[in-house]
Parts: structure tokens; sequence; C-alpha cells
């Protein structure tokens, strides 16, 4: 029965060796492909960071444009801007209208 009990822990004891030398081996092996997953996001990141920069670049630039064509398209036709303005501001102020009563409440 010692015989037995001595076999049944060196048997065990050699499982536990296996299962810590399993873990560690794995444990590397997550490690490095952690490290990769890491390297990998970081990456990402900052090409999605660059592109977003180039975006924003390019954005500015087309507002930059447009902002310059409609002044100088007002500066060389303001009366026509004027009678844009007017439109615009009879448009908006019939839409307020229309949604308000004779006592200048909202209606429903």
């Amino acid at each position: 029965m010692k015989e037995d009990s001595e076999k049944l822990l060196a048997d065990v004891r050699q499982v536990v060796s296996d299962i810590d030398e399993y873990l560690k081996s794995r444990k590397s092996r997550v490690a490095t492909g952690v490290k990769e997953a890491r390297q990998s996001g970081i990456a990402a990141l900052q090409t999605a960071r660059d592109e977003l920069a180039a975006f924003e670049e390019k954005m500015l630039s087309n507002a930059r444009k447009g902002a310059e064509h409609v002044d100088r398209y007002a500066r060389e036709n303001p009366w026509a801007m004027l009678g844009a303005a007017a439109v615009a501001a009879f448009v908006a102020g019939y839409g307020v209208a229309r949604k308000m009563d004779g006592r200048g409440k909202a209606q429903a």
C-alpha cells in the first residue's frame, strides 16, 4: 500500500510538473500574441489618426475654397446676395408665423 501511495504521489507530482511547464509555455505564447495584437492595434490606430488628419485637412481646404467663392460672388453681385437674404428671411418668417396662433403662442 505504501508503494501505491508513493507511486500515486510521484504521478501527481509529475502531472503538476507537466501542467506547470504547459502553463509556462502557454504564458509565453499568450504574451507574444498579446504583444503582437497590441502592436497591431497601435499601428491601426495610428493609421486611422493619419487618415482622419488628412480628411480633416481636405474638408477644411474645401470649406475655405467654398467660402472664398461665396465671398467673391457676394462682392461681385451684392444686390443678388441682398435679394437672396431677403427671400430667405421672408421664408423663415412665414414658417414661424404659420406655427404661431394669433396670440403669439406656438400651435400644437
